[in-house]
């Protein structure tokens, strides 16, 4: 029940630093784009360039799948947004009056949400014979800085996050306007960061909007005291020692995966708790063999995560129900026994370096996590082979030391100091 690399495919191509990436789940397509202007189709299945279309005259900004319509929609700094279809066809263009950095589309409203220098452009999507149109119905400015990430939520709240550490939050009103939440006299609109939000996710189970920032930090935001208050109080805080490139929540294992500047590999959160989970996590090592590279996007679907990396690799990661869930560190030699006590659901392991490690579920939340209690090194030698008596929780040990000890599971004491065999291998006596 785990992510597990697909496909990597090296080399993407283009010039600079600048990547975005989009996913169109139902045509299985993969969209990236660099500093070239070009938007590039890969397939999810295989990882092969399908098609190759210049799309902008400026640098390509976002891309989101609008499904629907089923069509990618694109922007840019030249000032433009474009709308894709299969066919890689432009469908639409419009030109506004800044540089367009972010976008976002709200299925339940069907609007298209653009995020500019200090502005939010709101925009209907019209289908009139056989025409499409992108219609502006209205135009916000409560950035001072430019709006680097919108989130449409699928109860059809809106959120815009901008390089000035603000975040406002938008809903229809009862004339069936978008309009800046209020609630108890307040606007839902607040400084939340001490830096520029650089990414932003939304946990759909929790409704909870996540932020990252240049601060270093990862907050999740409460819905309760935005709904009823239109105020943003963090439930928590991740302290993170470098910049918040990216994030992503992965509705597959219902994590948050979040990329820091000069990291290799994501850090993996449970977005409930801000709990970090990435060393027991199987695709933690995975990510070793990316080397010096670190994840500059990060974008999923249902069943997939597709990661960008700075030297402009990707990475097709898909859902396996039946993977390992966990990769539990401690032992310095080979494993050779692992009993689980019935009763607690702890378990104890030892092996060639001759320690018994007992380890417990420190959190109900996380039954597949385990951690340490503690160690005993009685037996000297390996450790080869072990019974539980089960109505007694008493561990039974044998190992090269040509010793038999008992251990009682419940309170971590030896309940023998140990039986030396007589004979052979039978026991004997």
């Amino acid at each position: 029940m785990a992510m597990q690399v697909h496909v990597q495919v090296e080399k993407v191509g283009g010039q600079g630093n600048s990547i975005t990436i989009g996913v169109a789940p139902e045509r299985r397509e993969l969209y990236t784009t660099a500093d070239d202007k070009l938007i590039k189709v890969w397939s999810l299945e295989d990882g092969k360039c399908k098609s190759c279309i210049n799309a902008h005259k400026g640098r390509i900004t976002c891309l989101v799948w609008l499904n629907h319509v089923r069509m990618m929609l694109s922007t840019s700094l030249d000032q433009t947004v474009a709308l894709w279809n299969a066919k890689g066809e432009c469908v639409v263009r419009s030109k506004f009056p800044c540089a367009i950095y972010c976008a976002g589309y709200s299925s339940r409203h069907d609007i298209v949400v653009l995020g500019g220098m200090k502005k939010m452009f709101v925009l209907q999507l019209l289908h009139q014979r056989d025409e499409w149109e992108l219609n502006t119905q209205s135009v916000f400015e409560e950035h001072d800085e430019f709006i680097s990430e919108i989130i449409c939520t699928p109860s059809g709240r809106i959120f815009s996050c901008g390089y000035d550490g603000v975040v406002c939050a938008f809903d229809l009103n009862v004339e069936d306007k978008l309009v800046v939440m209020t609630a108890g006299g307040n606007r839902a609109k607040s400084k939340c960061h001490k830096g520029a939000i650089t990414c932003a996710a939304y946990y759909n189970e929790g409704n909870s909007l996540i932020t990252g920032s240049y601060d270093m930090s990862v907050k999740t935001w409460s819905y309760d005291a935005l709904t009823a208050h239109a105020q943003f109080s963090p439930l928590y805080t991740i302290e993170l020692k470098k910049t918040v490139e990216t994030m992503c929540c992965i509705p597959a294992t219902k994590s948050l995966w979040v990329g820091i500047k000069g990291s290799c590999r994501p850090f993996v959160f449970d977005p409930r708790t801000g709990t970090n989970l990435t060393d027991f996590l199987p695709q933690s090592e995975d990510f070793k063999s990316l080397h010096n590279e670190y994840p500059v996007k990060i974008m999923a679907s249902a069943s997939e995560v597709v990661t960008m990396s700075d030297h402009k690799n990707f990475t097709i990661w898909r859902y396996n129900s039946l993977a390992c869930i966990s990769i539990i560190h401690g032992h310095t030699d080979w494993v050779e026994l692992v009993v689980r006590n019935p009763r607690t659901g702890d378990f104890v392991s030892s092996g060639a370096d001759s320690i018994i490690r007992k380890w417990y579920i420190p959190n109900a939340l996380y039954p597949q996590l385990y951690s340490m209690k503690e160690g005993f090194a009685d037996h000297q030698g390996s450790v080869v082979a072990g019974v539980l008596r089960p109505d007694t929780s008493i561990l039974f040990t044998g190992g090269d030391d040509a010793v038999i000890r008992g251990w009682s599971l419940e309170d971590n004491i030896p309940s023998s100091g140990g039986a030396r065999r007589e004979g052979g291998a039978g026991g004997g006596g």
